[in-house]
């Protein structure tokens, strides 16, 4: 099937996986790829052209739906270990 838009939340190695991305992109070159601030950069310099970079408490639509882009914590190390790493959106 035809894949519209990605969504990624942060730039972890098992939430963005380049070659997967790179992947997506190539099988349907208009599909969206939305991302955090600080993060367009690294899919555009893998030719990947459809990229719309948000801030915390920006939004965008996309035909009939309206992505947000919210302030959350990702884990670092383990949950037991109560370490936060870095914001992530959206």
């Amino acid at each position: 099937p035809v894949i519209d838009f990605v969504v990624i939340s942060h730039n972890h190695y098992d939430h963005l996986d380049v070659p997967t991305l790179k992947a997506l992109a190539q099988r349907n070159p208009q599909t969206v790829f939305f991302v955090p601030l600080g993060n367009g950069e690294l899919l555009r310099s893998n030719n990947i052209s459809h990229v719309v970079e948000l801030d915390w408490g920006q939004q965008a639509d996309f035909r009939s739906i309206t992505i947000h882009c919210l302030p959350s914590r990702d884990w670092c190390a383990s949950e037991t270990l109560n370490v936060t790493c870095k914001d992530s959106c959206p």
